[in-house]
Order: structure tokens, then sequence, then C-alpha cells
């Protein structure tokens, strides 16, 4: 079969732009990348460690904290995220209101049915 290129009049278009668009995406991850790298050669060189350390003047537990609550970070599922960020905006409230809220209910129930 001969391929006639009179039938795709756009197509040197459709192709620079796909083009186009890797060659910014290969960029941007060379991008990210090489900034990773700076930021963990500026963070951790190991030429700049001494041998030993002295912790003989240390203080144990000095940063412990026994009655501290940390937040937890939850991450959902991107069709939950949508479907509670879409319910939070009709309600007007925020995302954090509509997710305790569902927890809360389904708590609730799991009580009821023990």
């Amino acid at each position: 079969m001969i391929c006639r290129w009179h039938y795709f009049p756009y197509l040197s278009t459709i192709l620079s732009i796909i083009l186009h668009v890797v060659k910014s995406f290969v960029s941007i991850k060379e991008d990210m990348y090489s900034r990773s790298r700076l930021q963990k050669s500026k963070l951790c060189n190991i030429r700049d460690m001494k041998k030993e350390y002295d912790f003989s003047k240390g203080e144990r537990g000095k940063f412990y904290r026994p009655n501290l609550r940390l937040n937890i970070p939850i991450y959902l599922e991107e069709d939950i995220a949508d479907f509670v960020q879409k319910f939070a905006r009709k309600k007007k409230v925020d995302t954090q209101t509509v997710v305790n809220q569902i927890l809360r209910r389904n708590k609730e129930l799991i009580q009821l049915i023990q």
C-alpha cells in the first residue's frame, strides 16, 4: 500500500508538536535531576564528616515529648480526593471537615454493629 502524504496535511505539524512536548519533558526531567543532585550534595557531603563525634556532653531525651500528638498524613486515591473536594466545595467547608465527618459516621456504624 502506498502512503499518500497529502492525505495528512497536518501530520508534520502534529509531529513537530509531539517532538517539542517530548523535548520539554526531557528537559524538565533533566533539570529536576540536576537540582536534586545539587541539593543532595549540599546536604550530605561525606568528605565534610568527621571520623568520630563526641557525644559525652549530649543530653538524653532533650527533644522527647511524651504527650505530643502528630498529625498523620493520609494520602487519598485520586477519585476519592476528587469526590471529597467537590463535596466540600458544594457544602462550603474545607476538605478536612468532610473527611472527618465521613470517618466519624463510619466509626459510629462500626460501633453499632459490634
